[in-house]
């Protein structure tokens, strides 16, 4: 381990563990880099499986229902609701088809922890000055061994063929090897995958996204389970 990164003992076994996994991957295509807790992949999706994804958020804009997020409740409203536009802090989601969560299964079968046994896949898409607050996925951030073990790493993947760092959005964690104030942070390329262990939990934010930001923030969020508990379906 490099001198520059002291991770935790559950830590190393997590990032490790996807080190070990990247030896049956194109390594020239899917390049790996990790920073305490929060692994970065670039190059993911073939073409192929890019336009398929891109194809279905683009027909599921316009048809599904979808759900608005806020801080501290979640209401179900229409798309052509949604989509008028709020204040900072909002985004909409709604879950991807059982033929997309197949071809993400194919797509994150090489990375995710060999203990997993299913996941939750949504599409989301921030509005232009929405924000997210430093937060973990237990909630308070704090160890709870009950919340880890059922919902033990995150991810996202995103979708945009364009994005600048000007434009915001950016994805920012806390490394426990950083001082209070200091974060680390990636501009959320396309086919840039992002996973994250709570084993401990990650604190990590999104900053807030430019009004002239010329495309959405679209991205398929991802939360994993371990074996013992079953597959989970949504």
């Amino acid at each position: 381990i490099p001198k520059s990164i002291s991770l935790r003992i559950s830590c190393i076994s997590w990032t490790l563990q996807q080190r070990r996994s990247l030896s049956m991957v194109d390594t020239e295509n899917k390049i790996m880099h990790d920073n305490n807790c929060v692994t970065i992949f670039d190059n993911v999706m073939t073409e192929r499986n890019w336009l398929q994804i891109e194809q279905e958020f683009d027909d599921y804009e316009k048809t599904q229902a979808w759900l608005l997020h806020t801080f501290q409740e979640v209401d179900e409203m229409h798309y052509e609701k949604t989509m008028s536009g709020f204040g900072a802090g909002h985004c909409v989601s709604t879950q991807v088809s059982s033929e997309v969560k197949d071809l993400l299964t194919e797509i994150l079968a090489d990375v995710i922890p060999k203990r997993s046994g299913g996941f939750i896949a949504n599409y989301f898409y921030n509005y232009p000055y929405s924000q997210l607050n430093p937060h973990s996925h237990l909630g308070t951030g704090k160890f709870d061994k009950t919340s880890i073990e059922t919902r033990p790493w995150f991810a996202t993947l995103y979708l945009m063929r364009e994005w600048h760092a000007e434009w915001g959005g950016l994805f920012l964690w806390r490394p426990s090897t950083f001082k209070k104030d200091e974060w680390a942070a990636i501009t959320p390329h396309g086919n840039k995958l992002v996973m994250g262990t709570n084993l401990p939990p990650v604190q990590h934010m999104m900053s807030m996204i430019s009004p002239f930001a010329r495309v959405k923030r679209r991205s398929i969020q991802i939360n994993g389970q371990y074996s013992k508990y079953g597959s989970v379906n949504i």
